[in-house]
């Protein structure tokens, strides 16, 4: 008998995370406070408080309002602060933050678009600029073409970059985009920026201020990423493909872009043949995944950061809330179905959508029977929805507060901005896995505050509690300006986790209870072959860590789609196992894998899986 041997490096699964449905204390997600505000108004959520931004008649013309609130929900000034006044015929105006609690607004009136930075003391950085024209857009596209701005994307440092959306389409060039600096300069003359290989369906700020952009049609058969300086030159050659080009999508196949969101890198998503599918883009243009990564869920899917290299895919279902996460390796968190929030209540949507460093997102929703509310699921699918006191009808932005809550802003009649965030003294613990491999690390991060007030410089512990309830500190973190902490622990065993921390009159706040942190023991396999007799045995030996001497370890075939035990050891004084198995005499191809079952301070250990093929040499 001839034989072939060959051993598959296939890791087990490590990520065994919370189901939506698993028990857990958490520090209270409520609503902090509430402010009536204008029912037509924008959401500018900053780092030291919010402010909002409404329309209103100014005799005969209009002008763009704002009012600002500290944390704590109390208005800075008796009067709404005037950012542009004296506009007549105005039509369209977005708003977004300019730094440093400033606010920047781009409105059109009388078929010029123009845009105002004003600085948090309400004093103007720089006056009206005009970015684009009707009469600069009918000239690059024709008699009768306008444009309006549909999208604003800060980049972090004062300056704003601006999408336009020109009417009527013409298959190609429908997108103009400027570029505004922090000192009132446009990146380029009236009207900007025609985009020429495609139409851009989103866009977002990355880490440097560059813009990255998500491109679909019209103008395009499929989507794609560009990555733009602030002076509007594309930083890669052309737009990049979520595909491979030896592994692209079938031909007829149509893609319908969804969203993008940059930080270091760029993820991109699409709604195509009936899923949706997220790829990830570095500075440089290039892929992170081979493949995209699918999923099903419905068309109104909203796309959304997890503070850690992974993303959110967050839509409704029938009677609920379903996010799908997806971490940075681009391999999917939890359910594959999605961790999934009953509401109780027919036919609801999502509005919008936040998420702060901890990975903690936040959903507004709104459903048929005319309300509304904010739901929040951390980082291991475990959800908190808070009611707000009076219900709104309709919510239609949120924005996180920089300490690891959220703004909401109502709309329509009675329309209100709330605060949610962890009441009183409180101190956040999000692990990033529940399940890991002895040897690995698992990153932990959270938030301390005060009142929704971030406590800064604070000395976070983490401590471990095992089964016989001795408590250690196993690390320690320093909170920065914005309460936020984050540190990596090397668990051993099985035991419940604990942040704690000194509070602002010198109590000691402690975190929820994570207990859900087990550790499977590093299993080793492989296998040798020897003859006895007219026939074969085959060997498995390898070692468990840590050391588990005495116990039973368990040799598994996998036969039928089921794991299914062909031998049985036990391990010796160091650790070590080694079992025979008299190898049946014909060809065939066997999958093996070593179990140490559950014990009291580790969860099951499981050995890669190894792979034997036999060939019986019928000559031999």
């Amino acid at each position: 008998m001839s034989r072939r041997r060959l051993l598959l490096l296939l890791p087990v699964v490590v990520l065994a995370l919370f189901a939506a449905s698993s028990p857990a204390v958490f520090a209270a997600y409520a609503p902090l406070w509430s402010q009536p505000v204008a029912g037509m108004a924008q959401l500018v959520p900053g780092d030291a408080g919010v402010t909002v931004v409404w329309a209103v008649a100014d005799g005969a013309s209009n002008a763009l309002v704002a009012q600002r609130y500290d944390r704590a929900g109390e208005p800075l000034g008796a009067e709404p602060a005037v950012l542009v006044a004296g506009i007549s015929g105005l039509s369209d105006w977005l708003a977004t933050g300019g730094a440093a609690g400033g606010v920047i607004v781009v409105w059109k009136a009388g078929g010029v678009t123009s845009v105002r930075r004003v600085a948090a003391s309400g004093a103007g950085a720089y006056g009206a600029v005009t970015i684009c024209s009707d009469a600069a857009v009918a000239a690059l596209r024709g008699p009768g073409a306008t444009a309006a701005p549909v999208q604003l994307a800060a980049d972090g440092f004062g300056g704003v970059y601006v999408r336009l959306l020109a009417t009527p389409s013409l298959a190609s060039g429908d997108t103009l985009l400027t570029y505004i600096s922090p000192l009132g300069a446009a990146a380029r003359p009236d009207p900007g920026l025609a985009v020429d290989e495609g139409t851009v369906a989103g866009m977002s700020s990355d880490d440097l201020g560059h813009l990255c952009v998500l491109l679909g049609g019209p103008g395009r058969n499929g989507v794609a990423a560009q990555r733009f300086a602030p002076d509007l030159s594309a930083d890669w050659v052309a737009p990049m493909s979520p595909y491979n080009p030896l592994l692209g999508p079938p031909p007829t196949t149509a893609q319908t872009p969804l969203g993008i969101v940059a930080t270091s890198s760029a993820t991109t998503a699409w709604r195509e043949g009936g899923k949706v599918k997220v790829q990830r883009f570095t500075a440089a243009g290039d892929r992170l995944w081979l493949r995209p990564v699918a999923v099903g869920a419905n068309e109104a899917t909203t796309l959304a950061d997890d503070a850690w290299g992974g993303c959110y895919l967050a839509s409704a279902s029938p009677d609920g809330l379903r996010v799908h996460h997806i971490a940075a390796q681009g391999a999917l968190i939890g359910d594959p179905d999605g961790s999934v929030l009953r509401l109780g209540s027919g036919d609801p949507v999502v509005d919008d959508v936040s998420w702060n460093s901890a990975g903690d997102l936040a959903v507004a929703y709104s459903d048929g029977a005319a309300s509304a509310g904010v739901a929040r699921m951390t980082y291991l699918g475990t959800w908190s929805s808070p009611a707000l006191d009076p219900a709104p009808s309709a919510l239609g932005a949120l924005g996180a507060d920089g300490a690891g809550g959220d703004y909401a802003l109502g709309e329509g009649a009675g329309a209100r901005l709330w605060r949610l965030s962890e009441a009183g003294a409180a101190l956040t613990l999000r692990p990033r896995a529940s399940h890991i491999v002895y040897g690995e690390t698992v990153g932990v991060a959270g938030y301390l505050t005060a009142a929704g007030v971030p406590l800064a410089g604070g000395r976070v512990e983490i401590r471990r509690t095992d089964a016989g309830g001795v408590t250690t500190t196993a690390t320690t973190a320093t909170t920065d300006g914005h309460g936020f902490y984050e540190a990596t622990i090397a668990p051993q065993a099985n035991a419940a986790w604990t942040a704690a921390a000194a509070g602002p009159a010198g109590q000691t706040i402690v975190s929820e209870t994570f207990g859900d942190l087990k550790v499977a023991p590093e299993v080793m396999i492989a296998l040798a072959e020897q003859r006895a007799g007219n026939g074969y045995v085959e060997t498995f030996s390898g070692t468990v860590k840590p050391a588990h001497a005495g116990s039973s370890v368990f040799v598994q075939r996998l036969t039928g789609g089921a794991w299914r035990t062909l031998a049985s050891g036990s391990l010796d004084g160091r650790s070590r196992y080694r079992i025979s198995w008299p190898l049946p005499l014909r060809s065939a191809t066997y999958l093996f894998r070593t179990l140490l079952p559950t014990h009291a301070d580790h969860a099951a250990g499981v050995s890669r899986t190894a792979r034997l093929r036999v060939v019986l040499n019928a000559g031999g």
